[in-house]
C-alpha cells in the first residue's frame, strides 16, 4: 500500500463509508477505489486527487 492510498482508505474509513459509496459520488468504479487503496494503479491525474480531496473535506 502506498502513502497516499493508506491515507485515502484512513479518511473514508473515518466517515464511515464504503468503498463503493466513495466510487459512486467520485463517478469511479469501485475497483478504481480499491486499486489506489492498495497500490495497485499508478498516481491518479492531480484533477483526480482534487476531487478526493474535495469529497473526503
Amino acid at each position: 500500500m502506498t502513502p497516499f492510498g493508506e491515507k485515502m482508505k484512513a479518511l473514508r474509513a473515518e466517515k464511515g463509508l464504503t468503498q463503493q459509496q466513495q466510487a459512486d459520488q467520485l463517478g469511479v468504479s469501485k475497483a478504481y477505489i480499491s486499486a489506489l487503496e492498495n497500490g495497485a494503479r499508478g498516481k491518479p491525474s492531480a484533477p483526480f486527487v482534487d476531487q478526493i480531496c474535495v469529497w473526503l473535506g
